[in-house]
Order: structure tokens, then sequence, then C-alpha cells
């Protein structure tokens, strides 16, 4: 008898199997198959700090901006050959095109601006820091982002007073009658813009990594 009894105790006890009538049940001996469990989990690490989040909108704007003043330059190249093809087939060019490309022009060219400083592609003159430590090149570079800083808030503020004193003037161009102050907004918003871009730049406390990098002005 004792041994029969050791027998029985010995062996491993079954699984108990799920209960089907009640699914409940199942749920709440295995937590790992109840989906409200794993609902209320982070889907989502930690937010970005507010300098990688400001520095993704503004590149994704200067990129934007600057596809717009590519579309531009495009529909300018467009008309100018039209215009140029009215010419020596009809004799008849386009009207006016030379005001239109004059103002467009104007649009363009600033709106490349923030783009082109976002990358550091400004022409720059390195002759008296290329062999500079890294450290000295990268407070240059801080020195000359914060006097075109400087700069562009007074070209925005002169530029302003500008387009106010056309628009009160109501000056308009000799052909196509243009109200000359139309390239204007494309220009402050181009300013502003470029500001945003200097002041991201000028927030980065990390230093260059390498003796080759230079300094935007």
């Amino acid at each position: 008898m004792s041994s029969t009894n050791e027998t029985r105790a010995s062996k491993p006890a079954k699984a108990k199997k799920p209960d089907k009538a009640n699914p409940s049940a199942n749920s709440s001996a295995n937590p790992s198959a109840n989906p409200s469990h794993t609902s209320k989990l982070p889907l989502r690490g930690p937010s970005p700090p507010p300098l990688q989040t400001l520095k993704r909108l503004v590149s994704k704007a200067v990129r934007l901006w600057a596809w717009l003043g590519g579309i531009i330059l495009g529909g300018i190249a467009a008309m100018t050959t039209l215009s140029v093809l009215g010419r020596l087939l009809f004799a008849k060019p386009l009207l006016g095109d030379f005001e239109i490309t004059e103002l467009a022009c104007a649009m363009a060219i600033f709106m490349f601006l923030p783009l082109a400083q976002w990358h550091l592609e400004h022409t720059t003159v390195d002759i008296f820091t290329r062999k500079t430590s890294p450290r000295f090149k990268f407070f240059c570079r801080k020195v000359a982002q914060s006097a075109t800083l400087l700069v562009t808030l007074l070209l925005l503020w002169r530029m302003a007073l500008g387009a106010q004193q056309l628009k009160q003037a109501q000056e308009v161009t000799m052909i196509l009658g243009l109200p000359r102050y139309l390239a204007f907004p494309a220009i402050l918003l181009s300013l502003v813009l470029l500001a945003c871009v200097l002041l991201v730049q000028l927030a980065q406390k990390h230093e260059p990594e390498d003796d080759s990098s230079e300094f935007a002005a």
C-alpha cells in the first residue's frame, strides 16, 4: 500500500485544460493571453527634445520653400523660352516678360537663402582658421552666425518698411502695371525662415567632430 501511494504522489500533475465555457477565467489565469493587458503599454518611446523637434520643422520648411523657389525659376525659364520663340517665329514676344522676370527672380533669390544657410553652403574664407583647433573653429562659426542673424534682422526690418512705403505710394511697373511690392511678402518670409535657421544653429552646443569643418557667414 505504501509503495502504491508513493507512486501516485510522484506522478506529475496534469495541466489544467482551458475552460471553453468560461473564457474570462482563462484570461485571468494567463495574463499574456489577454490583449487588454498589452494595450495599456506605451506604444511610443519618449518624445524628442524640443530642439530636435524644432530642427525637423525648420528643415522641412526650408526645403519646401526652396522647392517653391525652384518652381518659380522653372516658370521664368519657360516664360522666357516662349517669349523668345514668339519673337523669332511671330515677331510677338510676351508683353512685359522682363517685368515678371524681375519680380520673380527677386523672390527666388531670397527663397534659397534659408536652405543655403541650413547646409552651411555660403562662401567662407578660412585662411586664418584652417590650421586652428576645432574648438576655435566652432567659436568662429558661432560668431559668424550671430553676425548673420543681426544682418538678417536688419534686412527684415528695412524690407518691411520698404514694402509698406511701396504699397502706400502705389508704385507699379510700366507695362503690366504690377505692384512693385508683390515680391516683398516672399522676401520677408524668406528672411524669417533664415532667422529661424540661424537661431537653431546658434542653439547647438556640441563641437565639430573633425578639423575640416568650416563656419558659414
